[in-house]
C-alpha cells in the first residue's frame, strides 16, 4: 500500500477520474410494458419507442452533465465494510480496514471532466426538491488502497441522487493498458 505521499494524490486523482464515466451516466427511461394490441397497433408502438430513444440520446448528447464530489477521501465506515476479510479483495481489504488509514484533502479541480462532466465541490451545491436532467448527484470515495506495483486498487464509493436514491459500493479496479478499469463493483448497501 503506497503511505500518505504526493504520488497516491496523483494515482487518486487518476483512477476517481477514469472511473467517474463508468460508475455515473444518465439513466434511460424504464422499458415500456409488453404491447398488446395488432400488428399496426404493435408497428406503431414500435415507432413511438424508437423516436423516444433518439430524443434521450440527442439530449444526453447535447446535456452537460454536472456531479458534485466531496473535497475529502474519507476513511470507510467500517460498521459497512466490517465484514470484509482481510484477503477479499487480493488482499487489499486489509489495508482498507487499517486504523493507520486517515481522510485526506481531494483537489476536485484536477479532476478531468470527461464526457462533459462538470465536476463541482459539495459546498456548492443547493438542494432542489426536482432534479434537473443533467443532475448526477453527490459522489465521495473513501481513500484508495493499491497494490504494491499500483496496478489494483481497492475504494469505498457513495452516490447520493435523493433520499430515496443513494447506495454505497466498494469498487476494486485495475489497470489495463494504462487505464484504470472496475474489474467489481460490490454494492454495500442501497435507499
Amino acid at each position: 500500500m503506497i503511505e500518505n505521499n504526493e504520488h497516491e494524490s496523483d494515482l487518486a486523482i487518476e483512477i476517481i477520474s477514469q472511473v467517474i464515466p463508468k460508475l455515473l451516466f444518465p439513466k434511460p427511461p424504464p422499458p415500456p410494458p409488453p404491447f398488446k394490441g395488432t400488428e399496426t397497433e404493435k408497428n406503431q408502438f414500435d415507432d413511438s419507442i424508437k423516436i423516444q430513444k433518439e430524443k434521450f440520446e440527442l439530449r444526453v448528447d447535447s446535456t452537460e452533465f454536472y456531479l458534485y464530489i466531496s473535497d475529502s477521501l474519507f476513511t470507510p465506515n467500517k460498521e459497512w465494510i466490517g465484514s470484509l476479510t482481510e484477503t477479499e479483495y487480493n488482499g487489499l481489504a486489509k489495508y482498507l480496514l487499517s486504523e493507520k488509514l486517515k481522510a485526506k484533502s481531494l483537489n476536485i479541480s484536477l479532476i478531468d471532466k470527461q464526457l462533459s462532466y462538470s465536476v463541482l465541490p459539495v459546498n456548492m451545491r443547493k438542494e432542489k426538491s426536482i432534479k434537473p436532467f443533467g443532475y448526477l448527484g453527490i459522489a465521495s470515495f473513501s481513500r484508495i488502497v493499491f497494490n504494491k506495483n499500483n496496478t489494483q486498487a481497492l475504494f469505498y464509493y457513495e452516490h447520493y441522487y435523493d433520499a430515496d436514491a443513494s447506495s454505497g459500493h466498494l469498487i476494486q479496479a485495475e489497470k489495463r493498458n494504462g487505464v484504470w478499469e472496475i474489474i467489481e463493483n460490490d454494492m454495500i448497501w442501497t435507499s
